[in-house]
């Protein structure tokens, strides 16, 4: 999970951080299944995660560590 994401994939903007690919979301896997993180059950978004502190954040928004 210490790659930066491609431009087609989804990420939880949560504490989990995670992500998944197109292929994964167009089979179903729609939105976070981690219980720990704070948006358990709400949908992934189309994002990125920066290489430098493993943040992920929308496509297109501009991201400051």
């Amino acid at each position: 999970m210490d790659k930066k994401t491609e431009n087609n994939d989804y990420v939880c903007l949560g504490s989990c951080h995670a992500h998944i690919s197109e292929e994964e979301y167009n089979k179903g896997l729609i939105k976070c299944g981690n219980d720990a993180c704070e948006l358990h059950g709400k949908p992934f978004v189309r994002g990125e995660k920066c290489p430098k502190c493993g943040t992920t954040y929308p496509l297109g928004d501009t991201h400051h560590c």
